[in-house]
Order: C-alpha cells, then structure tokens, then sequence
C-alpha cells in the first residue's frame, strides 16, 4: 500500500513501482479541484485463478457434503439395524449416547453436551489388543465408521492422563 497526500496544487513528478511481477512507471499531478481517492491494478492472471480457486472449493465442499452424507437405507432397514453395544468407562463428555450398525457401517452418537467439545479419536481394538486406526468422519453429532467393528475405543488426550470409553459389540445369539 502506497500514500501519498501532496502538499500543494501544480505539483508534477514521477513515482516508479516495483512489485514481484511488474514495474510501474505513474505520472503524478496534484491539481486544486480534483483527486483520486484509489487506484488498484488487476491482473487477468489473478482473475481467473481466482475463479478456478473458488470453483476447486466449491467441488471439495461438495464432495466432502456427499461424503457425509448416510446413504438412504434399504427397505430392510430396520431389520439389519444392531443396537447391541456396550459401553464403559469415560465420562460424559466423551461418552457416546447411542452406538448402532446397519450391517455395514458403525454410527456413533455423542451426547450435545460433547458436540461443542474436543473431539475424541476412534480407534479399533484388533483381537492381538492393539490399537488399529480406522476410516470415520464426524457429522454434526455422528462418528460414522467405514466398517463394523468388535471391540473400540474413545480415546480423549495422551499418556496416563488420557481419558477413554470402551465399545463392545455384543454377538448375535
């Protein structure tokens, strides 16, 4: 940003300009009467690279609109829906209000009072008892995992201080 305010009417000088991209050579008047308040330069270059820039973030918003969004569910539903998860440990900050599947995906709910919170990480417990990172995505007040799982925790911090919720699976009798 350049100011320049002349201190008297019929002045007649020269200013040169350099940025990164071009030098600019500007005549300066000062006259009694009249003044220009602003003086911008557009470059085409910019203006289409903005374009494109505003068009990529409006196709990631898309995808990323798409990629949260649950499938409509088959007419059997509600058959092959599975409440039957227990859950243990944690507080309610992080302790989730309902846990589900469709047969194909795990849904997490988390209470409302833990939405305008840190969000805990998920991770799957394997049958070896270690931690295996999973594929989820966090909509609104929904954790939703790419697969169904056994066993999985909550896990809210680091170290001995880390707060955790375990999720079971209980097994279809």
């Amino acid at each position: 940003m350049i100011v320049l305010k002349p201190q008297g009417p019929g002045l007649d000088t020269n200013l040169l300009i350099t940025t990164d991209r071009r030098a600019y050579y500007l005549r300066l008047l000062s006259k009694p009467d009249d003044y220009v308040a602003r003086v911008a330069f557009a470059y085409p270059d910019d203006e289409e690279n903005e374009k494109k820039w505003q068009q990529h973030l409006a196709e990631q918003k898309a995808q990323e609109t798409k990629a949260t969004v649950i499938a409509e569910l088959p007419p059997n539903a509600v058959e092959s829906m599975y409440f039957n998860y227990r859950v243990k440990g944690g507080d309610d900050n992080i302790r989730p209000v309902r846990v589900f599947d469709d047969g194909e995906k795990t849904y997490i709910q988390i209470s409302e009072a833990a939405r305008n919170r840190e969000a805990p990480v998920l991770v799957v417990v394997g049958p070896d008892g270690k931690q295996e990172m999973v594929n989820y995505r966090v909509k609104d007040d929904m954790y939703i995992v790419d697969r169904l799982f056994e066993r999985a925790e909550l896990i809210l911090g680091s170290g001995k201080k880390a707060r955790k919720v375990e999720i079971d699976r209980e097994r279809k009798s």
